[in-house]
C-alpha cells in the first residue's frame, strides 16, 4: 500500500494499492488505537474498491500506478499516479467516486512533468507522483516528484541529493498555481556489491495547515543493505515559486572568479526549509519500504497519532508493515511568513530596439501592412518592410517552383522597403536570403492580415501564418496577426471597423513584443516557435486576451457540396458567435475567438508528431508477425502530382491487388509545390469533378480541395478507413520540405477532419535522366504500402482505426543511394533533425538576377547518422517513416512557456534599483 488517508466521519482508513493491473484499488481498513497503542490485530480490512476510468471500465493495464491518496470533504478521492516513464504512460492526478471507484474528473498536469522518450525532459520512471496532500481548508491539493525531472538536474546518488518539485493545485480552479523545490538527500547507503540499485526519494507530504507546513517522508534503499526512512518537517512558506521555470538544471559550463564550473542544477534560493524530525532506524525497527503517512484520531492522552504504512512491492521478501507514532504539536514550531519581493530589473523599464523583417501576404500595397510598419517604428524598432507584389491570400506554403532558376523581381520601391513577385513562402525566403543578405532578423512579424486566420484547417492555409511559418522553420521568431473584417448585408467590409482593428493589432503587437523583451531577453521567444494572433472585427466588443491553442474549430469550415441541383461546388460555413460563458474548452483558438476575444497561439510550422509518438509507432510495428494478412479497407487515394501520375498508378494497383477498394481522387493537372493553398476563387463556383473510369476520378482544383472533393462529393460523406496521398515524384522532408508539398498537405486535410492518413514520396536521383531510380522508387514504395497497412491491422487491437487518433504517416522512399549501397536498406521511423536531402533558398542565379535555387545535398562521408533522422536516413538509403499530427501548434512545454512569459506581471518600481529600496510585486503588494 502507497498510501494512507484517514476517515474521521467513518473512523475509518482508505489505503491505495500500488497496482498497475485492470484490478487497480483502494481499500477501507479500521486501525483500532483506542487504547492508546497499535498491536496485533488492530488493523482490520473491511472492503476493497476497485478504480474504474471516467467510462466505468476497469483501467488497461499498465495505463497507471496509483501512488497517492487524498480525501475530500465532500466524500471523494483524489489518487495520484506516477504513470509510466519507460512506457510513456503519463502521471496523473484524477478525482473519484468513494462509493463505487469511477473516475470524477482529472486535473490538468503540466507539460514539463510528461515523460519523453529521449528523456530530454518529464518525469524519470518509478520517481513521479508517489505524494498526494490536502490542505485542512480543502483549498489545495499537493503532489511532488520523487526525484528531480529530467530537466532539472541527476536523480539521487550517493554524491548527489535531487531537486523535486511539490506541484500545488488550487482546487477552486481546478488549475496548478505554483511549485516549490524540494532538496531530497544524497542516498546515505553505499549497496552492496557496490554496483547494486540505490535510491532515495520524496515518497510522501502530509498537510498539516493552510499555508505549507508539511510532513514529508524520504525514503531510501541500497541493495544489500536496506531501507533508510525519515521524516521530516517541511515548510514552503517564503520559497521561490518555480513554477515559471521550465529547467532547473543549467546546461552549459559558465566562469565564476575565474574558474569554469560544469553544468550543474541551478542554486535555487530558497528551497522548502526541512528540519529532521524521525530517523526510523532509531525506534529500534527494520524499516520496510515505508511510503504512506496518514494523521488518524486523537489518542486517549491527547497527543495526534500518526499512522505509517509500507508498501510491500508484492514481493515474498518484504512486508507490510503498519506503524502508529504520537504527535506533539506544540513540539514542532510555526513558520513566520516571509516576504516574497519580486525580481530586481532597472529604473527604467525600456529595451534595445529590434530588427524587424515585416511581411504578409495581402500584398505590399496593403493597408494592414502600413500600419504594422509605422506602429514598429513609432516604437523605436528597425523595420525591413518585404511584401509580395501582388494579393497572395489564401496561397498557404505554396512555393513558386516553377521560379526555381528563374529571375525573380525583387524591388526596393522606398528606402527599407521591398516587393518581390512570388508567395508569402517565396517572399519570406527572398527577405532573409537575399535583401538582408543571411542576416537573421531578431523578430518576423506576418500582417496586418485582412481577415482572421482563426482554427488549425484554416491557419495552415494562410499565407500570413505560412510567412511567420518559414521564419519559425529557419530558427527566427514570428508573429503572424491578422484582423477580422466586419461585413454589412451585401458582404461589403465595414472599413471604418476594419481600420479600428488594424490598430488595435499593431497595438497588440507592440505590447507583445515589449512582454517578449522583458520577460524572454533577446531571444524573445523559445527556439521553434512563433506566434498567431487575431483581432475580433468589433474593437468595442473585445472581451480582452486570451492565450489559446490551434484546434479544429475555426470561423468558417470549407467543404465541397452541391451549390445546384447536380452542381458541385466549394462552399463555406461559418462559425457562430459565443458568449464567453460558452466557451468549453479553455484554450480554444477558435471558441475564444468567436467569444470576441483576441487569441494568442504559440505555434511551430512543423506537422512532425512528438517523438513518442514515433517510439510508440516503432515499438508497435516491431511487434507485427512477420507476414501479416491485411482484410480488406476502404481507401480514399489522392495525390498531387495529377490523377494520371505514373505514382499513383503504382499505389493503385499495389493496392487493389492486395483486396483494398480503392477510390483514386486527384487533381486533373500537376499541383506539385502548391502545398496547403486554398482555391480560394472556386469557393461558390460550379467544380469539376469527373468521373475518368470506375474508381478513378479527377478534380479541377487544387491538392486541399481534391481531398475535401473524395471525401465530400465521391465518397458522399462515408468516412474511409484510410486517406493515402501519394506516390509523389520527389521526397518530402522535413518541416520545410513537407509543409509545401501537396502530397503531404492532402494528408493533413484528411487528419483534419479525422480521418488517418499517409503521404509517400518516392525520391529523385537527379543523375538519372531516365526516371528508371523514381520509378523504382514507385513500386518499392507501393510494395511497403501494402506491407505496412498489414502490419498497422494486425497490431490495431481493439483500437477503431488504423492509426492513433490524430496521427498520419510522412513516408520517403529513396532512389538515390550514397557510395557503395546500391538498393534500399530497411525501414527507419524518424523525426525530422534538420538534415535536408535538398536545400532551397533563395539568392543570386545570374549577374544580374536572383531567383529561387535548389541543390541537392548529400551525406558528409564517414560521419555517423542520427539513426533517427529523417533526412539522414533516406539520405542512407532508408525508407522513412515519420509520424504527422497535422498541428502547427507548439508542443505543449513550449505553449505553456509561452502563456507564462505573456503572463507574467510588470515588476513595480519604488525606489532606485540600485538603492536599498525593495521592488514589490504588483498583485502581492506589501
Amino acid at each position: 500500500m502507497s498510501g494512507l488517508v484517514y476517515d474521521p466521519s467513518r473512523s475509518v482508513y482508505y489505503a491505495i494499492a500500488d497496482d498497475r493491473s485492470p484490478a487497480a484499488r483502494f481499500y477501507t481498513l479500521g486501525i483500532d488505537l483506542s487504547d492508546g497503542e497499535l498491536n496485533e490485530g488492530d488493523v482490520a480490512f473491511q472492503a476493497v474498491t476497485q478504480l474504474l476510468d471516467a467510462n466505468g471500465q476497469p483501467f488497461a493495464d499498465g495505463s497507471l500506478d496509483p501512488e497517492g491518496i487524498a480525501l475530500t470533504g465532500t466524500g471523494t478521492l483524489y489518487i495520484s499516479s506516477e504513470g509510466d516513464a519507460n512506457n510513456l504512460v503519463d502521471p496523473f492526478v484524477r478525482q473519484f467516486s468513494l462509493q463505487n471507484g469511477q473516475q470524477i474528473s482529472e486535473l490538468p498536469i503540466p507539460a514539463k512533468y510528461l515523460p519523453t522518450a529521449d528523456r530530454s525532459t518529464g518525469i524519470r520512471n518509478n520517481a513521479a507522483f508517489e505524494s498526494l496532500t490536502l490542505s485542512p481548508d480543502q483549498r489545495f491539493l499537493y503532489t511532488a516528484t520523487e526525484n528531480a525531472l529530467f530537466q532539472d538536474g541527476p536523480a539521487a546518488s550517493l554524491e548527489t541529493g535531487s531537486l523535486s518539485r511539490i506541484l500545488k493545485f488550487d482546487l477552486s480552479t481546478g488549475q496548478p498555481v505554483a511549485e516549490t523545490v524540494y532538496e531530497v538527500e544524497a542516498v546515505p547507503n553505499e549497496p552492496v556489491p557496490a554496483d547494486g540499485f540505490a535510491t532515495n526519494g520524496l515518497v510522501e507530504l502530509l498537510a498539516l495547515d493552510n499555508n505549507g507546513t508539511f510532513l514529508a517522508l524520504e525514503r531510501a534503499f541500497s541493495a544489500g543493505v536496506g531501507n533508510t526512512v525519515k521524516l521530516y518537517q517541511v515548510n514552503a512558506q517564503g520559497a521561490l515559486d518555480v513554477f515559471r521555470i521550465a529547467s532547473l538544471f543549467r546546461d552549459e559550463p559558465v566562469e565564476v572568479d575565474d574558474e569554469i564550473l560544469d553544468p550543474a542544477p541551478f542554486e535555487v534560493d530558497p528551497t522548502v526549509t526541512k528540519t529532521e524530525l524521525l530517523d526510523f532506524a532509531d525506534l529500534g525497527i527494520t524499516p520496510d519500504n515505508l511510503e504512506g503517512i496518514a494523521l488518524g484520531p486523537v489518542l486517549p492522552d491527547g497527543r495526534q497519532s500518526l499512522i505509517v504504512v509500507s508498501d510491500n512491492n508484492f514481493s515474498a521478501t518484504q512486508t507490510t508493515q503498519f506503524l502508529a507514532l504520537a504527535l506533539e504539536f506544540q513540539t514542532i514550531p510555526a513558520a513566520l511568513p516571509v516576504l516574497e519581493t519580486a525580481y530586481t530589473v532597472d529604473d527604467a523599464l525600456e529595451f534595445d530596439p529590434l530588427n524587424i523583417l515585416l511581411v504578409n501576404d495581402d500584398g505590399f500595397e496593403a493597408e494592414g501592412i502600413e500600419v504594422m510598419y509605422n506602429a514598429l517604428l513609432a516604437a523605436g524598432h528597425t523595420v525591413t518592410l518585404v511584401a509580395p507584389k501582388q494579393e497572395q491570400s489564401g496561397r498557404g506554403t505554396l512555393i513558386n517552383v516553377e521560379s526555381i532558376f528563374q529571375p525573380t523581381e525583387v524591388v526596393e520601391f522606398a528606402p527599407g522597403q521591398w516587393y518581390v513577385d512570388g508567395s508569402p513562402v517565396l517572399t519570406t525566403l527572398a527577405a532573409l536570403d537575399f535583401i538582408l543578405d543571411g542576416e537573421a532578423p531578431d523578430l518576423v512579424i506576418s500582417g496586418i492580415n485582412e481577415g482572421e486566420n482563426v482554427g488549425a484547417n484554416i491557419a495552415i492555409s494562410s499565407g500570413t501564418v505560412s510567412a511567420a511559418s518559414t521564419a519559425i522553420q529557419r530558427g527566427i521568431p514570428a508573429i503572424a496577426v491578422s484582423a477580422a473584417t466586419q461585413r454589412d448585408e451585401n458582404f461589403q467590409i465595414d472599413e471604418e471597423a476594419l481600420t479600428a482593428a488594424y490598430d488595435l493589432s499593431a497595438e497588440t503587437v507592440v505590447d507583445l513584443v515589449e512582454q517578449l523583451q522583458r520577460t524572454y531577453g533577446e531571444d524573445l521567444l523559445p527556439e521553434g516557435v512563433g506566434l498567431n494572433v487575431n483581432i475580433p472585427a468589433v474593437v468595442e466588443a473585445v472581451e480582452g486576451i486570451a492565450l489559446t491553442r490551434l484546434d479544429e474549430t475555426g470561423t468558417f469550415d470549407l467543404f465541397v457540396d452541391h451549390i445546384a441541383p447536380g452542381v458541385a461546388g466549394l462552399l463555406f460555413a461559418p462559425g457562430q458567435p459565443l458568449t464567453p460563458d460558452a466557451i468549453t474548452v479553455a484554450d480554444s483558438e477558435g471558441q475564444n475567438f468567436l467569444a470576441n476575444f483576441i487569441t494568442v497561439s504559440a505555434i511551430d510550422g512543423d506537422w512532425t508528431a512528438s517523438n513518442n509518438t514515433r517510439v510508440q509507432l516503432q515499438n508497435r510495428i516491431a511487434a507485427a508477425p512477420e507476414n501479416p494478412t491485411a482484410t480488406s479497407l476502404t481507401i480514399l487515394l489522392t495525390n498531387d502530382d495529377g490523377f494520371d501520375a505514373e505514382g499513383i498508378e503504382a499505389a493503385y494497383e499495389a493496392l487493389t491487388e492486395a483486396g483494398h477498394t480503392v477510390i483514386l481522387v486527384g487533381p486533373k493537372e500537376q499541383q506539385s509545390g502548391t502545398g496547403t493553398a486554398l482555391d480560394v476563387d472556386k469557393i461558390l463556383q460550379p467544380l469539376e469533378i469527373v468521373n475518368v473510369e470506375g474508381n478513378k476520378w479527377f478534380v479541377d482544383a487544387g491538392v486541399r480541395t481534391t481531398t475535401w472533393a473524395g471525401l465530400d462529393s465521391v465518397l458522399r460523406g462515408e468516412r474511409p478507413d484510410l486517406v493515402i496521398s501519394g506516390i509523389n515524384e520527389g521526397e518530402n522532408i522535413g518541416p520545410g520540405g513537407a509543409v509545401s508539398s501537396g502530397t503531404v498537405s492532402a494528408a493533413v486535410t484528411a487528419l483534419l477532419r479525422d480521418v488517418p492518413a499517409m503521404a509517400i514520396s518516392a525520391g529523385v536521383d537527379f543523375t538519372d535522366e531516365s526516371g528508371a531510380a523514381t520509378r523504382a522508387a514507385y513500386h518499392a514504395g507501393a510494395d511497403y504500402l501494402v506491407t505496412l497497412i498489414a502490419q498497422l491491422q494486425a497490431t490495431q487491437g481493439d483500437e477503431a482505426d488504423l492509426l492513433p487518433a490524430g496521427i498520419g504517416l510522412n513516408i520517403n522512399v529513396p532512389a538515390r543511394f550514397p557510395e557503395g549501397i546500391d538498393g534500399i536498406q530497411g525501414t527507419a521511423f524518424t523525426n525530422y533533425d534538420g538534415v535536408d536531402p535538398f536545400i532551397i533558398d533563395f539568392g543570386p542565379i545570374s549577374d544580374t538576377a536572383a531567383g529561387l535555387r535548389f541543390a541537392p545535398f548529400d551525406l558528409p562521408a564517414g560521419e555517423p547518422v542520427d539513426p533517427t533522422s529523417e533526412g539522414g536516413q533516406f539520405l542512407s538509403g532508408f525508407i522513412t517513416v515519420t509520424p504527422l499530427d497535422g498541428d502547427w501548434s507548439a508542443p505543449a512545454l513550449e505553449r505553456e512557456l509561452v502563456d507564462q512569459l505573456l503572463t507574467a506581471p510588470e515588476p513595480e518600481l519604488t525606489g532606485d534599483s540600485d538603492d536599498p529600496a525593495i521592488w514589490v510585486h504588483p498583485t502581492r503588494p506589501g
